[in-house]
């Protein structure tokens, strides 16, 4: 029963399988304990062995479960599935299985036999071991229940046989989901040859994959209003048994998975749609009411996600979204899987990796796309905010020192101002200084010149007096 599990949640090649140890004791039906210890005896014998851990890092270090391969050897496939599922191993970048790496397993080492087969059980207990070995119970001492029987005879026709307590009735016995449920907080990765709860098949439990992400989806609260009206109108949507179990802060992973819908060219209304249609079709009603819904988010996730089974964008479970009509693409691959054949493998997409921080003290990691500068959206704020102050105290000391420069020939212009008007001053104090003087010794001239000719004309009266009547009328 627990290898059943393993390979139901394992992919073609029966590696990564990693189904949390409460799945598996509800699918084997046993204690939690006992799946430890099995699990422990199985790897000893071989028959399984510790895979890529890595497979699993998404999961929270506290609540991470193991990753197993099942050690099928390579000669149970046949030729034809053994190529396709190397084929799938090289897609995803591994090596084929050999019959040097995935060897025939060795026998099974001989069932030891009871040290109390064949003597009657002493005590408490109403099953006793009959001391006479029947054919048909194959020599193993089978039990009877006294006054417990299934089956009553009595004189005059047969009673309606009944169970024991300790048969489970039908609807009550578990069964091993059909895809990874949503306690395995696993989403199947590429290459599964599981569905998800997206596509055509809906889990037998209605378990479905709970996302998760890092602290890179933090980001996604910041959107712009109109897609926050779009979310709010899909959140909206929820059937309202679910709605009622879903908690009341929504989890970033069940945001996301709205936001990629939306950015995969559905309207809210189309979602809303998707939701009531996946909910009814897919078995989470009946899941639901039959008390096998283990986790509301992971239900949520699988409702509104888009569907990974058919590579036409506008395929909607099957229904091509503009034309009304059934997915020729999904008929196709309907039609190569009736036939035995192998439908067409989607591009190739290289897995999202996760990645750190780069930031000094910062401990936050993310996966996908690793951002240019290898820091979280926290540190690339802070940075940003960094850089933005950096610049401001820039400019401001610029301007600063454009002022002082400013003010600096402000000042030099005055100066020159004023050295000009001095200059200005002295000289034509200097002009007027010059004027006045050349008027004193223009004037001593002038008077000199007065004296000169009053000698020489006194001079030239005693020479001629008779020029004196002439000069007193000239006078």
């Amino acid at each position: 029963m627990l290898l059943a599990g393993l390979a139901e949640k394992a992919d073609s090649d029966g590696c990564n399988a990693f189904p949390s140890r409460r799945t598996l004791a509800r699918i084997a039906l046993c204690d939690v304990k006992t799946v430890q210890r099995r699990l422990a005896a199985l790897v000893e014998q071989g028959v399984i062995a510790l895979g890529d851990q890595d497979t699993a890092r998404y999961i929270p270090k506290q609540a991470r479960p193991k990753v197993y391969d099942l050690q099928i050897p390579a000669t149970w496939y046949g030729p034809e599935r053994l190529a396709r599922v190397n084929q799938d191993r090289a897609n995803r970048g591994l090596q084929p299985l050999t019959n040097e790496n995935r060897a025939p397993l060795s026998p099974a080492p001989p069932r030891v036999p009871r040290s109390d087969r064949g003597k009657p059980r002493t005590g408490g207990g109403d099953c006793q071991s009959p001391p006479v070995e029947h054919p048909e119970s194959g020599g193993r001492g089978d039990c009877q229940s006294p006054g417990r029987g299934d089956s009553v005879s009595r004189q005059g026709g047969l009673t309606v046989p009944q169970p024991s307590p300790s048969t489970l009735p039908v609807t009550e016995t578990p069964v091993a989901p059909a895809a990874r449920s949503a306690d395995d907080a696993r989403r199947a990765g590429a290459g599964s040859s599981v569905r998800e709860a997206g596509g055509s098949a809906a889990p037998a439990n209605a378990n479905a994959p709970a996302l998760r992400s890092g602290r890179a989806a933090q980001a996604s609260h910041r959107i712009p209003p109109a897609l926050a009206d779009a979310v709010r109108a899909v959140e909206a949507g929820w059937p309202r048994e679910l709605a009622a179990l879903l908690p009341d802060h929504r989890p970033a992973v069940l945001r996301e998975a709205i936001l990629q819908a939306l950015d995969g060219g559905r309207t809210a209304h189309q979602l809303v749609e998707r939701i009531q249609r996946r909910w009814w079709t897919h078995g989470y009603a009946r899941a639901l009411a039959e008390g096998q819904l283990t986790s509301a988010v992971g239900v949520a996730v699988a409702l509104v996600r888009p569907s990974v089974d058919c590579p036409d964008p506008m395929c909607e479970d099957g229904v091509t979204l503009h034309l009304g009509d059934g997915c020729p693409k999904c008929d196709q691959r309907r039609t190569d899987r009736r036939r035995g054949q192998v439908p067409a493998l989607r591009e190739k997409r290289p897995a999202p990796q996760w990645w750190e921080c780069e930031g000094q003290g910062c401990t936050a990691a993310g996966k996908g796309h690793r951002p240019a500068g290898g820091l979280c959206w926290q540190c690339q704020e802070r940075v940003e905010e960094a850089a933005a102050q950096t610049a401001v105290q820039r400019v401001s000391a610029t301007l600063a020192a454009e002022a002082e420069a400013a003010e600096a020939a402000a000042r030099l212009r005055k100066t020159i101002r004023w050295a000009r008007m001095l200059d200005e001053a002295y000289t034509e104090h200097a002009e007027r200084g010059r004027t006045a003087q050349e008027l004193a010794e223009a004037q001593r001239q002038a008077e000199a010149d007065a004296e000169q000719v009053r000698i020489l004309r006194e001079q030239l009266l005693r020479e001629h007096p008779e020029l004196a009547a002439y000069a007193q009328e000239q006078t």
